[in-house]
């Protein structure tokens, strides 16, 4: 048997749903879906699985079958896992993405001792990343984040 996994987690979802109210109108309003839809989509899976998940009484949930309990014990779980997981990746990914459209300034006075104004300019020569610009008033580095790794340009 394969996995269509779109329609498989949607249908698990619908299944966890229905566990969790007990009945497919209510759960159907908490999916923001047709109770119809619910009902036939719930059905098909059964099918598809070879076993119930419910034992049904018109729109309400009578028990929820053995086979039903294990399945929603073991995919519980692993779906909360994922959807925690999808949520640290998009978070992940805007925070980069911040990061990439962003730039800093670091700033230092040309009161500091020559050893540390060498320093920075040194970054530039042994091929840092950040690159040095005079043309304020007093010396600056700025350090921009590019959009590719490895693509710093001067400002």
């Amino acid at each position: 048997m394969g996995i269509y996994l779109d329609r498989d987690l949607r249908r698990t979802q619908f299944v966890l749903a229905v566990a969790r109210e007990l009945h497919f109108g209510k759960a159907a309003a908490r999916l923001n879906i047709a109770q119809s839809y619910l009902s036939r989509e719930v059905k098909e899976f059964e099918d598809e699985q070879g076993y119930l998940f419910f034992e049904r009484n018109g729109h309400y949930v009578a028990a929820v079958t053995d086979s039903g309990q294990a399945f929603i014990r073991t995919m519980g779980p692993v779906l909360d896992d994922l959807v925690a997981g999808f949520e640290r990746a998009s978070e992940m990914g805007r925070m980069i993405s911040r990061q990439k459209a962003g730039s800093f300034l670091i700033g230092y006075s040309p009161l500091v001792p020559g050893q540390y104004q060498s320093r920075c300019v040194r970054f530039e020569a042994c091929g840092s990343r950040f690159c040095v610009s005079s043309s304020a008033p007093s010396p600056r580095l700025n350090c921009s984040i590019p959009s590719h790794p490895g693509d710093f340009r001067r400002p």
